[in-house]
């Protein structure tokens, strides 16, 4: 009867101790990856000069975006096939024109926009 208990004793030591190494494996990893997200360079973009910024709207310019349902915003995407129309404030479209004005490699802006866009209601 001792044998067994100290059997299942050493069953149960195995167990937790492979429990422990599996968690230390997860934990490790993840914080790996953390400081490898940290760690990583950002890849600078190279603007050749006299560019052209091209800013295309597929959706209408606001003063204020309106805030979203998102129960009736799914739906309507699930029952819908067509395109929803992304709003964008005014206030960055505004910050990205004016931010240009200070890149000596941007020589135009070109705002493609789509004419003809009704209101829903």
């Amino acid at each position: 009867m001792g044998g067994l208990f100290r059997l299942i004793k050493l069953l149960a030591k195995c167990l937790n101790a492979t429990r422990l190494i599996i968690i230390n494996i997860i934990f490790f990893a993840i914080l790996a990856i953390i400081i490898f997200a940290f760690n990583s360079e950002e890849v600078e973009v190279q603007i050749a000069d006299n560019s052209i910024l091209q800013l295309n709207f597929n959706g209408v310019i606001v003063e204020q975006k309106q805030p979203i349902d998102f129960s009736g915003q799914l739906s309507k995407q699930l029952l819908s096939d067509e395109q929803q129309l992304t709003e964008y404030p005014i206030e960055e479209v505004l910050q990205v024109i004016l931010a240009t004005k200070n890149d000596t490699n941007i020589d135009k802006i070109l705002l493609d926009l789509i004419l003809g866009y009704k209101p829903l209601a």
